[in-house]
């Protein structure tokens, strides 16, 4: 004698249900994020600021290998 227990499967309509359940918090939370995200924008300071270093080093081969194309 075996008993097979049965396995709920999710279906679309318990999705739906759970967020309808929890509307009001998933709201919240976005309108949170989406305030913060705004003020953020609109309180930082437009600035971007970059610099670099630009080494220049001596030439490496040897003038003999790399003959110049300019004539004087």
């Amino acid at each position: 004698m075996t008993s097979e227990t049965q396995i709920p499967s999710i279906q679309l309509r318990d999705y739906l249900s759970a967020l309808s359940r929890r509307r009001q918090l998933l709201l919240s939370v976005s309108v949170t994020i989406l305030m913060v995200s705004l003020l953020l924008a609109l309180l930082l300071p437009a600035v971007y600021r970059s610099e670099a270093v630009i080494l220049i080093e001596q030439q490496e081969i040897p003038s003999d290998f790399v003959r110049s194309t300019v004539t004087k």
